[in-house]
């Protein structure tokens, strides 16, 4: 090979490599400084809070605070009509809510009914974007209060939003019912309000 081609495709090579570090470098230095460990999905997006958002998103202000549901929180849930969304407040009821730090929870219930008790339900929570919305699942078992027979479960779940000073939060759930053979039942709709209970008021 003639020594200026040679060197052509030398300085060639040199050339491509020193794009490719300079790339890599642009995504390694953005993820660093935004918090972000991958590569930007697009030109327009933005990283916040360790994740990429699209153009449009609604922006959070600000860094993330250190919030977690962790802890016992004081709840009023009010039914409300799952078709017209219109809350029904005479129907309002009280409940204890623990969220564990391994993603379980444990929920306790005021309202038995006249034929029905429940035992405290069991159930998961996850963070799903940002730092203050969450997701809840839940079950717990219903007995009749008069035979002590089985009369089937409950599940409930919803979508929770943690408020900035990380002491209250907003839910917006549904519930499903099943028989003692499985077989679905009447189902509900509510919205409830927590507020963590602290060694402290």
């Amino acid at each position: 090979m003639k020594p200026k081609i040679k060197t052509t495709i030398t300085y060639s090579i040199i050339a491509i490599a020193i794009a490719l570090a300079i790339s890599h470098g642009t995504v390694i230095s953005a993820g660093q400084n935004e918090s972000c460990t991958t590569i930007r999905p697009g030109p327009d997006w933005t990283c916040r809070n360790g994740g990429w958002y699209p153009p449009g998103y609604p922006a959070q202000d600000g860094p993330a605070p250190e919030r977690s549901l962790e802890g016992v929180w004081l709840v009023t849930l009010t039914p409300r009509n799952c078709a017209t969304g219109d809350p029904i407040p005479t129907a309002a009821f009280e409940a204890l809510y623990t969220f564990h730090k391994d993603s379980t929870m444990l929920v306790s219930f005021r309202n038995n009914s006249l034929t029905l008790e429940r035992t405290a339900a069991h159930g998961l929570w996850r963070r799903d974007r940002g730092w203050n919305h969450y997701s809840f699942k839940f079950i717990h078992i219903r007995r009749n209060v008069s035979t002590g027979a089985f009369a089937g479960k409950q599940e409930g779940e919803g979508t929770l939003v943690l408020s900035d000073s990380g002491d209250e939060f907003t839910t917006d759930g549904s519930t499903s019912g099943f028989d003692g053979n499985g077989n679905p039942g009447p189902g509900g709709c509510s919205t409830s309000a927590g507020t963590r209970f602290q060694f402290e008021s």
